[in-house]
């Protein structure tokens, strides 16, 4: 993978290709650069002029967004108080007869905690206070019914909240700003309302972290043109409507948001004031910056070009001596690397497996002798196509996924997929990649390698299949001496206990000899029962009688009743599988489950559940021991493991051993079509 070229790199081909040595090449850059000084001085004043009132655009127009979204925040928590405070008041009922200071208190308990709202006001349908969160008593002897907002919510029926312009407090004095919200009786009819008196203190405590220089503002204008907080506070600019200055009148009938240039009638400032209109609520926030503030950076900057001219000259001066060592060591490095590259391209080409390597944009950029030998193509070949080309359809898309994921996490990443050979047979490959990272940290690319593992798959296959044959050989001798055991050995012990029994009968009447005869026909009919057993645990599921249901009922009640356990069997309906191999592996693997329960995990109780429908069977195997995880050493539990998969294998199942709460292990079995008959081989 080719390591993105420094400008060194690049300078030393450049002064190479015009026959310059670096000493030469440096001189003439030197040289070049300070004619260029000269030219760049004027071009940078007046490119830092535009950048500076650029700046002073973007600096307003990210304020304006800020404090748009901060005046949204907080006109949305008045207007939650506000909405509450509404429930409150309907729930009192009419407000001549409701109990005043009950619902002062109420309401003062919707006051927000941030101070965002001081007062709660309710006024009657003729503009009387009736309740005031300000003032104790039951009633207000004031009105406001001359206030505009009060007006215009009883004149409009349409109007549910309002901004009204900043009044003076009848209690404090001070400028606040009402924010009420209609109260309408059952009829539609006008009620009266509420209004939360908000405090511009509390905006401006917000906004004395803004830094808008000594001739800035930051306010909150009505629709109307009115200013409702301003900051710095000012009694003439605040007093003054707005709806004739060209931000109002010109731009924002235009559009919600915008930038305006102009010069401040009320204190003859020339600005670059952002705003931006809130569609929720009828207010527009601005941020005005003085371009005088914004321009004395550069007035500064200006007289300083003589005196860095002067100082780049120098730098320049150094800065040519020290890139003709720093060029002369890139020399020597070039070389180091070019060896190092030729060193690592000849290992690649003699290691056994397929070596790659990628860029930061996905994109292959090296194949090693082995892959272009087994592709058939030739390095340009290869990159010119897409790398997946030869993976096989069905794995294609699957490939694509994960190298991508890998890629965007910069992580490891292994998969296993087909890809065809220069011959046209599609070969099994095990392919991985790790990312590739500077000495800086800087992200590089990627390096993988490819190892084709058809063979081993093909011995992994033939393994399981001999795998599976043993364990069909196995189940069948079991089932063969299970039945010879129950028809031959079983039968003529029946029938030595039956002639035995014949001459007890004979012989009752001498006593001893009878007693001795009796012995004999018990300890016959115990190892008739033996034998039974014996042939029943090898040969346990028999299809014509319940199967493998009645299979597990009689494993549980067996290790009821001998082993001391308390073992139940549930299955909620029945469950039928008609191979007999298949149902024989699933009580092989039920045992081994049980067995690894008694045996690991000193288990009280155990539960056997099987459960079959249309999506397939499942057999589970629960108990309450010391759990997975706790049981004893693997090598004790290992083969039993090994079995219980190679059997679930063998089904085409699948097998899922988890933790129970709060203690003890589940083993469960799922198989997708073990209750279709299968057809007759």
């Amino acid at each position: 993978m080719a390591v993105p070229e420094s400008w060194g790199g690049i300078a030393l081909k450049q002064f190479r290709r015009r026959g310059l040595s670096p000493k030469q090449g440096v001189l003439l850059l030197a040289a070049a650069g300070s004619i260029a000084l000269f030219a760049v001085v004027a071009h940078n004043l007046n490119r830092e002029h535009e950048i500076a009132v650029e700046a002073a655009r973007a600096k307003t127009q990210n304020l304006a967004r800020m404090l748009e979204e901060h005046a949204r925040q907080n006109l949305q928590r008045v207007e939650s108080s506000l909405l509450r405070a509404v429930d409150e008041v309907r729930r009192s009922g009419d407000l001549d007869r409701a109990d005043r200071a009950a619902l002062r208190g109420r309401l003062n308990m919707h006051l927000p905690l941030d101070g965002s709202v001081r007062t709660l006001v309710v006024a009657d349908r003729n503009g009387a206070i009736m309740v005031s969160t300000a003032v104790e008593g039951k009633r207000v002897p004031l009105s406001i019914a001359d206030r505009e907002y009060f007006t215009a919510l009883r004149d409009h029926s349409d109007l549910a909240m309002m901004i009204g312009t900043p009044v003076r407090s009848y209690r404090t004095d001070q400028w606040v700003l009402p924010v009420s919200y209609r109260l309408t009786a059952a009829d539609r009819g006008f009620e009266g309302l509420i209004v939360a008196m908000v405090e511009p203190a509390y905006f401006q405590s917000f906004y004395d972290s803004i830094d808008v220089g000594a001739n800035g503002f930051v306010a909150i204008f009505l629709r109307s043109g009115w200013i409702a907080v301003l900051w710095p506070a000012s009694e003439r600019l605040l007093t003054r409507n707005w709806a004739d200055s060209p931000m109002f009148s010109e731009h924002l009938p235009r559009s919600g948001v915008g930038t305006v240039r102009e010069v401040v009638v009320a204190d003859g400032v020339e600005r670059i004031t952002s705003y931006r209109a809130l569609n929720a609520y009828p207010v527009v926030v601005a941020v005005g910056v003085s371009l005088s503030d914004a321009l004395a950076g550069w007035r500064t900057r200006a007289w300083r070009q003589s005196i860095l001219l002067l100082v780049a000259l120098i730098i320049l001066s150094t800065a040519a001596f020290m890139l003709t060592r720093q060029l002369r060591r890139r020399e020597a490095a070039d070389a180091a690397l070019q060896a190092s590259e030729e060193r690592f391209r000849t290992l690649a080409d003699a290691a056994p497996m397929m070596v790659w390597m990628s860029g930061t944009d996905k994109l292959f950029t090296y194949f090693n002798r082995r892959r272009l030998e087994f592709r058939g193509r030739t390095l340009e070949q290869e990159q010119r196509k897409s790398w997946v080309e030869g993976i096989h359809p069905e794995d294609a898309q699957r490939c694509l996924t994960v190298y991508e994921t890998a890629f965007e996490a910069r992580r490891e990443f292994e998969m296993e997929y087909r890809l065809q050979r220069s011959d046209g047979a599609y070969r099994s490959i095990l392919g991985r990649g790790v990312p590739l990272f500077a000495s800086s940290g800087a992200f590089l690319g990627y390096i993988g390698s490819c190892i084709d593992i058809t063979e081993r798959k093909r011995a992994e296959d033939e393994r399981l299949r001999l795998e599976r044959e043993i364990l069909q050989i196995d189940e069948a001798q079991q089932r063969r001496i299970g039945r010879e055991l129950h028809d031959e050995l079983g039968q003529q012990l029946t029938s030595i206990a039956l002639m035995a029994k014949v001459v007890e009968h004979k012989l009752r009447d001498k006593g001893g000899e009878a007693d001795e005869i009796k012995r004999i026909v018990e300890a016959v009919n115990q190892a008739t029962s033996f034998t039974r057993s014996l042939a029943k645990g090898l040969n346990p599921v028999d299809l014509a009688e319940n199967g493998l249901m009645g299979a597990l009922e009689q494993m549980a009640a067996t290790l009821s009743s001998r082993v001391g356990v308390k073992c139940s069997f549930c299955c909620d309906k029945p469950v039928l599988v008609h191979d007999n191999a298949v149902a024989t592996h699933l009580y092989r693997i039920a045992q081994e489950a049980v067995n690894n329960a008694l045996k690991h995990s000193r288990a009280k109780r155990i539960d056997i559940e099987l459960q079959g429908g249309a999506g397939g069977l499942r057999l589970s195997v629960s108990d309450d021991g010391v759990g997975f995880a706790a049981q004893g050493p693997e090598r004790d539990r290992g083969m039993g493991l090994e079995i219980m998969r190679f059997r679930v294998d063998a089904i085409d199942g699948t097998m899922e051993i988890r933790a129970r709460k709060p203690s003890g292990t589940v083993v469960s079995v799922t198989l997708a079509d073990a209750l279709r008959e299968r057809p007759a081989e």
